[in-house]
């Protein structure tokens, strides 16, 4: 019997998708919320000590498994995708060999649902928009990480929900995304160049926090795409519609080629994700990039 309140451990509060998730599940009755940062737990540290901080938080975990189902959201990664084809190692480290600890501690020792944040960059962007379904072949150290992971969960995890997402974006001055870096450097009137060769499905991340809790709550098990609505853009129009949202002028706003960045990992140029499983559940109907900018830009 599925329990009707649940209790979540998140882990990467601070995060632009962390942060929006902890305002959603704060919101919801009954629920109760146990919430981790880098300061809280080490990724990038060594395995035994994240195992013994893991160790020290069964206690407060075990008294509400009787009363609440136990949602495990993993929102932590090292996400900068020329960072990790540098440092191959490293990125194994955190968004492999330390990311699988903490999911299967949450697996086997609080017999927790895992919910963990993929990437299309499992792809390798010859024919996106992609389904779930669609073969994954990842060009890049970041991409074949994710991809490692998903494919452990699917194997020894029975309650897993892998949220495959894209082009992940909100006004948060904390936060390097892409919308902020556009911002910045329209603020100070500086040229902004940007590749007009890579696409995607951008998403608000406070839909994709809706839609992940939505989809909690509706049961769901498997991979899901949770991408924004309105159709597959470049970065250019992106950029665009930050310019225009925010009232400022799109000349200088420059289009480049992506070889012309010469940069150390190959990134998925047709890429973008079909969210039709996602919609058909839960009644989804996400807001295209520009509409959830305007929306930011009244805020």
């Amino acid at each position: 019997m599925r329990k009707a309140e649940r209790f979540y451990i998140l882990f990467g509060k601070h995060g632009q998708v962390g942060r929006r998730l902890l305002e959603r599940v704060q919101s919801e009755i009954g629920a109760q919320v146990l919430a981790f940062d880098r300061e809280e737990y080490d990724l990038a540290g060594s395995s035994s000590e994240l195992r013994s901080r893991l160790n020290q938080i069964d206690g407060q975990i075990e008294k509400f498994r009787n009363t609440h189902e136990i949602v495990a959201l993993f929102t932590a990664a090292y996400t900068h995708v020329d960072g990790c084809e540098l440092r191959p190692e490293f990125c194994r480290h955190v968004n492999v060999t330390n990311t699988i600890e903490v999911l299967n501690h949450a697996d086997r020792n609080w017999g927790a649902k895992i919910v963990f944040f993929s990437s299309d960059y499992v792809f390798d962007g010859r024919s996106g928009p992609y389904l779930e379904t669609d073969v994954q072949r990842p060009l890049s150290v970041y991409g074949r990480a994710k991809k490692e992971v998903e494919d452990w969960i699917e194997t020894h995890c029975a309650d897993r929900l892998i949220l495959r997402t894209t082009g992940v974006f909100d006004y948060d001055r904390s936060s390097k995304n892409f919308v902020m870096q556009v911002l910045e450097r329209l603020e100070r009137g500086q040229a902004v160049h940007v590749v007009r060769d890579q696409y995607a499905t951008p998403v608000w991340a406070k839909e994709l926090s809706d839609a992940t809790i939505d989809l909690v709550r509706a049961g769901a098990v498997g991979v899901y795409n949770v991408a924004g609505g309105g159709p597959v853009i470049n970065r250019v129009e992106l950029a665009r519609a930050v310019a225009q949202a925010f009232g400022y002028p799109t000349q200088n706003i420059v289009g480049i080629s992506t070889a012309s960045l010469r940069q150390p990992a190959a990134r998925p140029k047709q890429g973008g994700l079909l969210s039709h499983k996602t919609k058909q559940l839960i009644g989804w109907s996400p807001r295209s990039a520009a509409e959830a900018l305007r929306i930011l830009a009244r805020k």
